[in-house]
């Protein structure tokens, strides 16, 4: 079959905009992979899935087929990275990392540590987690003891005035302060509102979310497999479109729209922002 100079010049460019779209996709996967986002599997599905599309758009059964495959390259490179980092962002909310870390050190050799019950609470105040912040300072405040020292004259509690004064603050400023628990990176085990070290697996969550050393990784690669299966989707649910008719194109669409419903929600199944 012979082509006109516009079809061939039409053609390459379409070619080209694939290769880089691919091209560029690739690249990102790779990456992730190299810095730990997402393990070799699941890096492995989404290059081969990308590389399969690749001579599909280009030389596509259907001419409409080139638009949807550069679409969903399109919207793989430019969302995937976009949601991986609004969810990261919640996931730890730009807790000041260096304070917690020390506060938690300081837990860590002596779970008694008053101080740092006070000042974990208080780096959590500051970065917006008022419920926690709240209960893990009133635990700190009901282990103080009243008793008075001879040779000081004071109590235990005495010496805490200025942090029992600011939680009382935190308290008239956040009235309504309802109990959210939050979720162990590790162990998944949902932590009310006071605990400092997860209740699952004693792991410093919080201190685990402020790093976000759990919280983009686990999406990463949940986000790059629902675009495979997003992509699978489209396709299908096309195809049944385009090629069948009657009770059989319904049929397909029915059934590509519900796989790929279950197939997202089992991707996602579990996944909470903080």
């Amino acid at each position: 079959m012979a082509f006109t100079p516009e079809e061939l010049v039409g053609g390459l460019g379409i070619s080209i905009v694939m290769a880089l779209a691919t091209a560029a996709w690739v690249i990102t996967i790779v990456y992730w992979m190299l810095e730990g986002e997402i393990d070799s599997i699941k890096g492995a599905i989404v290059i081969a899935v990308a590389l399969s599309l690749l001579p599909l758009g280009i030389w596509p059964p259907f001419p409409w087929l080139t638009a949807l495959v550069l679409l969903c390259m399109i919207v793989g490179f430019l969302f995937v990275p976009f949601a991986r980092s609004v969810y990261g962002s919640q996931m730890h909310r730009m807790i000041d990392t260096d304070e917690l870390e020390k506060a938690y050190a300081a837990f860590g050799r002596d779970p008694g540590n008053v101080g740092a019950r006070f000042e974990i609470a208080r780096v959590l105040q500051k970065n917006g987690l008022f419920a926690q912040a709240i209960a893990i300072g009133d635990g700190a405040e009901k282990s103080l003891s009243t008793a008075i020292d001879p040779e000081t004259n004071s109590s235990t509690r005495d010496r805490f005035y200025r942090e029992i004064t600011l939680l009382q603050r935190w308290k008239d400023d956040t009235p309504d302060r309802l109990s959210k628990a939050i979720a162990c990176p590790r162990c998944k085990k949902a932590n009310e509102a006071g605990a400092i070290a997860c209740a699952g697996c004693e792991a410093p969550f919080l201190l685990d979310l402020a790093r976000g050393s759990f919280g983009t990784e686990r999406i990463t690669g949940r986000l790059v497999i629902a675009w495979v299966v997003i992509c699978l989707m489209v396709l299908s649910f096309s195809f049944a479109a385009f090629t069948m008719k009657g009770v059989a194109m319904t049929a397909a669409i029915l059934l590509s729209l519900a796989s790929g419903g279950l197939a997202l929600a089992a991707v996602f199944r579990g996944i909470k922002a903080v």
